[in-house]
């Protein structure tokens, strides 16, 4: 046959053709024409019965005799084209005029054939309009595959929060796809889990889960009826989730959907992914401003209580919960500490409770047992004991989170919303293990202070003596003002001591470092150098003994800077050591604004084993006033100025005819405005007098400088 000369185009099968012919004889010949060619084909003899077929069948192109017994062809084509527009018609017939012609192409007609035609005519004829369909059909695929896109797109360029943008991507597949429902589910990023899966409509089968488990989309539930499309989420090989598509009623998915959906599927793949890396950027960096917040407020203050409030109410804040009660551990038992979101009266009822934690079991027991943060829902499955307590505090569910300092469990959290399930996040729940964690650390932080606090101020007391308001001819004044309650204790400390040969000893020292060691080692000082005095008038002696002891008894990193002077009660005469100290103030009676500065003499004690030291010699007359004291007042600050030693020279001329009490009292008052609040070191101060001394003991031609 001449059509077998006829090459089968590749898209043949795709094209549907109708042809209506009231001839046997035409209609058989053309089918068999072009059925042979490839192309899927029907033949009807009348109108009526073509505009029945093309209601049920959407042809490509149709083959129209002019002349039908019950319908003019030109007329026929009219209804068709008002039925389906794009259905290309071509005319068939043996008495065309040009009249009927122009009609006919006006009406929309296609082409126009002669009868008789010949078959590669006639084969010709068809497979242009067939080529003119197929490619009107992949422009409009195209255009329908780049509107898709472009909502997908709109979508993922203009949404970033993952509550919405599931359900949005969702909808705007089922949009492009033409689905009635659908299905998609994400899979969390670290855990590997499902999170909460967006439906729209009531999809059925499972095709989701096999696509997310083949990572390759199908079909389903057969390929020849499918009605139901299974498409996985994937970026770069990874699944990151599934989507599934469910049909419009009538209506399947092809191959060339499944295609469609694939691509849309990669963009929305894309998008999520997006959205992903965006939610964990913004939980890292709240995790990280949690942290430091929490951080920043634990360093703010070393009192326990304080720390243990902030602890509670982070974590209440970090977990969405109203309530946190804090147990701590002291001996064997974990008990009541502190609370936040609870009532002062229900605050001091936690506080009176006499209540072992770990007595409970269940749940709680499990926690401390294993270290883990554990939910604590089913109240029934928990001993009695554990409901009863749980029972009394209102708590229908909990968060049961231990409190851990290496591998010691320190404490325990309990995290609850009073009368309300307890619901927290895994992502919420390691938020605040870690904080937990810092806040375990900051806990025995606190206690390890406290108790160091608690021996150093034990040991500061014992060798800050009493001053007496006179003695050996000084009027004195001795004042210590300790850091703010948050600092540790300072190694700051004074004496006053009578020597063998009738002067007095005036002390002022700093050793170096804070805490008990500092005590320690000032207590250590105060006494080795008592015992030195008492053996050597000679105050260089006295240091000099002191830095060999120093070096032989105490670690190397130790050393203290002090002023020592030995002060004639008779004369005025002092003889002084300054080993590295800040300068001590000679403020003349005659002329206050004549400050004299008693400078270094030698380095600190005990930071040299051959250091050398030296003494100076200065005369007090009657109402001279010497002031010494420790670098706590130089060297307290605001903001980055320090108050300075030319400052402190200001305040001691301003108030020297105060006396020794109002001095010392002005001192400290100017450092405390000066700072706006306590310093954050200790602050020691000695001033003394020189009383009249008697005429008879006054040397008579002896004027000081």
């Amino acid at each position: 046959m001449q059509a077998q000369a006829e090459r089968r185009p590749e898209w043949a099968a795709e094209t549907r053709i109708l042809i209506v012919d009231d001839e046997a004889g035409a209609r058989e010949t053309l089918t068999d024409l072009l059925g042979e060619i490839g192309y899927r084909v029907q033949a009807v003899g009348t109108a009526t019965e073509a505009l029945a077929l093309a209601q049920e069948t959407p042809f490509e192109v149709a083959l129209l005799d002019v002349r039908l017994p019950d319908m003019s062809g030109t007329e026929l084509l009219r209804q068709l084209k008002a039925l389906r527009p794009e259905l290309a018609c071509v005319m068939v017939t043996a008495y065309a005029s040009v009249t009927s012609t122009v009609e006919a192409l006006n009406e929309g007609a296609a082409a126009y054939v002669m009868k008789p035609f010949e078959i590669p005519q006639i084969a010709a004829v068809i497979r242009e309009q067939a080529e003119k369909q197929r490619l009107a059909r992949e422009n409009e695929r195209m255009v329908q595959a780049l509107h898709a896109l472009q909502l997908i797109s709109d979508v993922a360029l203009s949404v970033l929060d993952l509550d919405a943008l599931p359900g949005q991507l969702l909808e705007r597949l089922l949009v492009a796809l033409g689905g009635q429902a659908g299905l998609l589910i994400l899979l969390d990023d670290e855990q590997g889990q499902h999170r909460p899966p967006v439906r729209i409509g009531t999809p059925q089968g499972d095709e989701v889960m096999r696509a997310i488990h083949e990572r390759a989309p199908l079909r389903g539930p057969n390929e020849d009826a499918a009605t139901r499309l299974g498409l996985p989420l994937l970026v770069h090989g990874r699944c990151i989730g599934g989507v599934q598509v469910e049909a419009a009623a009538g209506h399947h998915f092809t191959q060339r959907d499944l295609s469609l959906a694939m691509l849309l599927a990669d963009r929305a793949a894309l998008a999520l992914e997006n959205a992903l890396l965006h939610e964990r950027e913004r939980r890292s960096a709240r995790e990280a401003q949690t942290l430091f917040r929490t951080a920043e407020q634990l360093v703010s203050t070393l009192h326990l209580d304080e720390r243990v409030l902030i602890i509670a109410r982070t974590l209440a804040d970090v977990s969405g919960c109203t309530r946190c009660l804090i147990f701590l551990r002291k001996a064997a038992r974990l008990i009541p500490e502190r609370a936040y979101g609870i009532t002062p009266d229900e605050a001091d009822a936690l506080r009176a409770m006499d209540l072992d934690l770990l007595s409970l079991g269940g749940t709680i027991q499990r926690a401390v047992e294993t270290g883990k943060a554990l939910a604590l829902t089913d109240l029934a499955a928990e001993p009695e004991d554990s409901r009863a307590f749980l029972g009394l505090w209102h708590m229908r569910s909990a968060l049961v989170l231990p409190l851990i300092v290496g591998t010691e469990v320190v404490g325990v959290a309990l995290l609850d919303s009073a009368g309300a399930p307890c619901q927290v996040s895994p992502h919420d729940v390691r938020l605040c293990e870690a904080v937990a964690n810092q806040a375990a650390v900051a806990i025995e932080n606190a206690r390890a202070f406290e108790r160091e606090r608690n021996v150093a101020e034990v040991l500061q007391k014992a060798f800050l003596p009493p001053v007496p308001p006179e003695r050996g001819g000084l009027r004195l004044a001795a004042r210590y003002y300790a850091a703010l309650e948050e600092a540790q204790i300072g190694g700051d400390f004074y004496d006053l001591i009578s020597l063998p040969d009738g002067r007095i000893g005036l002390l002022m020292a700093d050793v170096s470092g804070k805490g008990v060691n500092a005590a320690v080692h000032a207590a250590m000082g105060k006494y080795m150098l008592r015992a030195f005095a008492f053996e050597h008038p000679d105050p260089v002696e006295v240091i000099r003994h002191l830095n060999d002891a120093l070096f032989t008894y105490v670690a190397h990193e130790v050393f203290i800077t002090l002023f020592y002077a030995a002060v004639h009660p008779e004369t005025g005469e002092v003889d002084y050591v300054s080993a590295g100290h800040p300068p001590a103030f000679l403020v003349r009676a005659h002329d206050p604004n004549r400050l004299v500065r008693l400078g270094s003499t030698g380095s600190p004690v005990g930071a040299f084993r051959d250091a050398q030291f030296a003494s100076a010699s200065v005369r007090m007359e009657p109402g001279d006033l010497l002031v010494l004291y420790t670098d706590g007042v130089t060297e307290a600050r605001n903001g980055r100025e320090f108050f300075g030693i030319e400052r402190l020279e200001d305040v001691v001329a301003e108030n020297a005819r105060r006396g020794p009490d109002g001095t010392a009292d002005a001192i400290r008052a100017e450092v405390q405005h000066f700072t706006g609040r306590a310093s954050h070191d200790d602050i020691a101060l000695i001033v003394a007098q020189a009383l009249p001394r008697p005429t008879s003991s006054r040397p008579g031609s002896t004027q000081s400088p």
